[in-house]
């Protein structure tokens, strides 16, 4: 038990194994064919969610410098998100049906 090498290098072994099984079995997937090409879509952003959020990380900071204690700070913020809303719920839950499971 006390010659035996770090975790970290008996998992390492068993990774390689792994890469060198998973390359000899699959040699057609790995043959140099065209080259993949994401197609990233337009980011969307929610502009009011995003200065609500940059405007309470703010003020958090803030908070923070003034000596308030992080805990408190955070329920603060938190529950100035909550009070103010701006968006609804139903809109991204999915449906009850009633039932319980």
């Amino acid at each position: 038990m006390g010659n035996s090498p770090p975790v970290s290098r008996r998992g390492t072994g068993w990774l390689v194994l792994t890469f060198i099984l998973i390359a000899l079995f699959h040699r057609g997937e790995f043959a140099g064919g065209a080259p993949l090409v994401a197609v990233t879509p337009p980011a969307r952003t929610h502009r009011v969610l995003m200065l609500r959020a940059l405007i309470a990380t703010a003020v958090l900071v803030a908070l923070l410098f003034a000596g308030q204690p992080p805990a408190k700070a955070a329920i603060v913020i938190g529950g100035l998100l909550l009070l103010t809303g701006g968006s609804v719920a139903s809109a991204s839950m999915p449906r009850s049906t009633g039932r319980c499971c």
